[in-house]
């Protein structure tokens, strides 16, 4: 919220652009410090962007999106950004990148803390007190207000987005181009790979829950959701979007 009042805020990868909008359907534009944005996360009173190229590599907005500046982090392929409400350090927002790193800013969120967890990271969520990141055959327990990670196992694939709904995180993503979900009802530690999926599903490349559901977008116009995370249908959307479709949030 800005001023009490909420608003949604958008990031560009093409361009040096930024939105915002009062109600997600009229929108005003801003300028970024630079370009190549991968994605941008709410931490209480202030919005936080990581980008995987270009300098600044991240910028932070505390008037709701209407002017942005550089804020310090490492020079890493940024993929990824997430914003939790922590119960011990407060607001805490986690970036992961395509080139083994791990990000966390918290406190008086003036500068970003890093280290290594080796892995090519591709998304991060918040949930149940805990972040989550996916990756190419990997996945992380990001714990301590993003000070530290645990392992855990996953199985083989390109995870390319992560949500957490209903007491479980839920992974989409793709192996050999065919479509990958995998289930964790242990906060991320252990994995099942769901077995039966809709006919003819290739990649999947974002996540999100909401409504009861999680809502699943992809490859050649695919869009699929479920409501336990393991049976899934096709949803109805109109034909044609675009052949890929990356990504989805709800809010």
């Amino acid at each position: 919220k800005y001023n009490g009042v909420g608003r949604f805020v958008a990031v560009s990868y093409a361009d040096t652009k930024a939105m915002w909008s009062l109600d997600g359907i009229n929108w005003n534009l801003q300028e970024l410090p630079n370009n190549n944005w991968q994605g941008v996360a709410y931490a209480g009173d202030r919005w936080i962007a990581v980008s995987d190229n270009s300098s600044p590599r991240s910028t932070v907005s505390i008037n709701g999106g209407e002017s942005w500046s550089s804020l310090n982090i490492q020079i890493n392929s940024w993929a990824a950004c997430a914003g939790g409400l922590d119960d011990s350090d407060g607001w805490v927002v986690v970036a992961v990148s395509a080139d083994s790193k791990v990000a966390y800013l918290k406190g008086a969120f003036t500068s970003w803390s890093d280290y290594s967890a080796t892995g090519v990271w591709r998304d991060v969520c918040f949930g149940n007190q805990k972040f989550v990141a996916v990756g190419d055959n990997r996945v992380i327990i990001i714990k301590n207000g993003g000070e530290s990670y645990d392992t855990g196992t996953i199985p083989s694939g390109i995870w390319e987005g992560v949500a957490y709904g209903d007491g479980k995180f839920v992974a989409v993503g793709q192996e050999s181009n065919v479509g990958r979900i995998a289930v964790s009802y242990d906060n991320g530690s252990n994995w099942q790979l769901v077995t039966v999926l809709p006919s003819g599903l290739t990649n999947l490349y974002s996540i999100t829950y909401g409504q009861g559901k999680f809502v699943a977008l992809g490859f050649n116009d695919v869009a699929i959701y479920s409501y336990d995370g393991i049976t899934w249908e096709y949803s109805n959307i109109p034909t044609p979007v675009g052949a890929e479709m990356t990504g989805v949030t709800y809010g």
